[in-house]
């Protein structure tokens, strides 16, 4: 019979998860390092929940120091307490050796070896998890990682209409709480902007005024590309989330406005936003710190 996850397991999977998602990312950069990141992070993302499970499974079993230990643990732990077996054991020996080539070798991963990676991480997670917990992985959330109150109502606002295969209203969710957190940091970070400046006044070649939109977007589109290094966002993700949930926009009576958002949004589209807007959020407190008072400070508008 499978357990039933507590809110300290269920914050050790989503750690897990981020780790997971990060080496996703890692695939598509073209590069041998990014391929030893990927690998390292499954490998991070499949001891940490082997140490989570026999913790769930065995609260007194100190987990082994040794990779092929902690296995034999787990393994034994679930034939005892559930009746069945790890699930891909030698599959998951493998990314550790893997790995250790790489790391303690300096043999870095191939394409191949990087692809196999993922998908032996992937298959075990989502194996493990289901015999352990009866819990899909693509069901855990990295909102167990979030402190702020307001992007925790909006996300799992968003995930109950997923569940209700509601996607625009997820979408729309993950939109406001994703840039609803950006507004909040961004003055700390990079300073406030003119939503209502269009141009900005300059002098010609032979001292006329001019009004210069050219100049105000370039100044707006430097102080956005600064946040995100700043935070540590990639912009590739930020684009692929901002082409799904489009922009959003908030009134000052509260609610908020949804513009350009993808049509015809399937569940792949939905999970997506909210998988991306949630670890985004987790990366902003990483950096700032509380999203109300980044860096301490108690006024950032």
């Amino acid at each position: 019979m499978a357990l039933t996850a507590d809110l300290l397991a269920l914050r050790k999977l989503a750690i897990a998860k981020q780790v997971y998602l990060d080496a996703t990312r890692q695939r598509t950069k073209p590069s041998p390092t990014a391929r030893l990141i990927a690998v390292v992070e499954y490998d991070m993302a499949i001891e940490t929940v082997l140490k989570t499970t026999l913790v769930a499974l065995n609260a007194k079993k100190v987990p082994a120091s040794d990779f092929p230990g902690l296995v034999q643990q787990v393994a034994a732990a679930m034939t005892t307490e559930l009746s069945t077996e790890l699930p891909r054991a030698a599959a998951i020996q493998h990314v550790r050796n893997t790995r250790n080539a790489a790391q303690h070798e300096g043999r870095l991963p191939t394409s191949a070896e990087e692809d196999e990676c993922h998908v032996i991480a992937r298959g075990f997670l989502e194996d493990l998890l289901t015999l352990v917990w009866d819990l899909s992985f693509d069901a855990v959330s990295l909102v167990e990682l979030i402190a702020d109150a307001s992007s925790i109502e909006r996300l799992t606002e968003g995930q109950a209409a997923l569940g209700a295969r509601d996607h625009r209203a997820a979408v729309e969710k993950a939109g406001e709480a994703l840039e609803w957190a950006l507004m909040r940091v961004k003055n700390a970070l990079v300073g406030r902007s003119d939503a209502w400046a269009r141009a900005i006044l300059t002098e010609d070649s032979f001292g006329k005024p001019k009004a210069s939109r050219e100049l105000a977007t370039s100044i707006q589109r430097t102080q956005e590309t600064v946040l995100y290094i700043a935070l540590g966002l990639d912009y590739g993700d930020l684009v692929r989330f901002r082409v799904i949930a489009g922009s959003t926009s908030f009134y000052i009576g509260g609610g908020a406005g949804h513009y350009g958002i993808k049509d015809e949004l399937d569940v792949s589209d939905a999970e997506f936003a909210l998988a991306y807007a949630s670890e985004a959020i987790v990366q902003i407190e990483a950096r700032v710190g509380s999203i109300d008072k980044p860096f301490g400070r108690d006024h950032w508008f």
